[in-house]
């Protein structure tokens, strides 16, 4: 059996696809050579980049590994995902609905984008941290010798714990978030919104940190907040004040965020236009104000 499930995409290859310039590959920067005499720009593929090997691959007590979480699970997303992700990069907009699955199925995308990410690591252990019984995250444990539910916290605590419990619960922490949170009512006036790249110099910047946040969630019942995140290399989806009626849509100040905002890789269907956003940004750390870029995305958005 092949170990390329191993591979496992924090950012899914399906989403890293649509800012391919033929389908195939994609310009990657390599953020770890800026400054250094071997800056990188190279042609990659999607499953080459933004990957940690093993990252949902379980493993029992003799080391065998599986790919359940990986295929079952966040394959199964991913292959919903792609479907919605897909209809709003290809929709006239005269056509776009935002029917109740599309948003939900929206929602779902962008905490799970989020939380299998390593940015989310400490917020995740935090949460599991702070958690005393399984049953905050709707689910109980059995205990099928003695044909009882189990109410002992220690052991509630070993599973969250287990290695394999911890990768296991992330796709349940995006789920039942989604169910369990009420809408905050500071939170009532946005709405979605599909922004298309007005500007003929360029395409959208995507990375490994690809969602903006106006204010980055610290628990899980505020990803329902302002945010904007590239879909493809001509569409952005923003999440803004319903009453807001113009686009003014901020490209660059966009693109210079991702490129800020990403730990390693970040990626473009343009060469060149990567190099001339490199190029700003790098002038933008000399003045010290790229912690602002965020702050002037939304400034008349959120």
């Amino acid at each position: 059996m092949s170990n390329s499930y191993r591979r496992n995409h924090f950012i899914p290859k399906f989403y890293l696809k649509n800012f391919t310039f033929d389908g195939s590959h994609l310009y990657v920067l390599d953020k770890e050579t800026i400054g250094t005499n071997r800056l990188s720009v190279k042609e990659k593929s999607p499953k080459q980049i933004c990957y940690e090997r093993d990252r949902y691959t379980l493993f029992n007590k003799e080391g065998k590994h599986s790919p359940v979480l990986e295929e079952s699970c966040y394959g199964l997303y991913d292959r919903t995902h792609s479907a919605t992700i897909e209809y709003l990069t290809s929709i006239d907009f005269s056509k776009l609905a935002w029917s109740v699955e599309t948003q939900a199925n929206l929602h779902m995308f962008l905490r799970l984008l989020f939380l299998r990410s390593p940015i989310s690591d400490d917020l995740f252990r935090t949460i599991l941290e702070s958690m005393k019984s399984m049953e905050e995250l709707g689910i109980g444990l059995w205990n099928s010798i003695a044909n009882e539910w189990v109410t002992d916290s220690e052991m509630h605590r070993k599973v969250f714990e287990d290695a394999n419990m911890r990768k296991a619960l992330r796709p349940l922490l995006a789920h039942h978030s989604i169910m369990a949170t009420k809408p905050s009512s500071k939170h009532d006036d946005l709405e979605w919104r599909i922004v298309r790249r007005e500007t003929k110099q360029g395409k959208n910047l995507a990375g490994d940190t690809p969602i903006i946040f106006k204010s980055v969630p610290n628990s899980m019942d505020e990803f329902r907040g302002a945010l904007v995140i590239p879909i493809s290399s001509e569409r952005s989806l923003i999440r803004i004040r319903e009453d807001y009626d113009g686009y003014y849509h901020k490209e660059l100040l966009q693109d210079l965020t991702i490129l800020h905002q990403s730990k390693r890789f970040v990626v473009s269907s343009d060469e060149d236009y990567l190099h001339f956003v490199l190029n700003k940004y790098l002038e933008i750390q000399k003045s010290e104000s790229s912690g602002s870029l965020t702050d002037f995305i939304f400034d008349r958005y959120g």
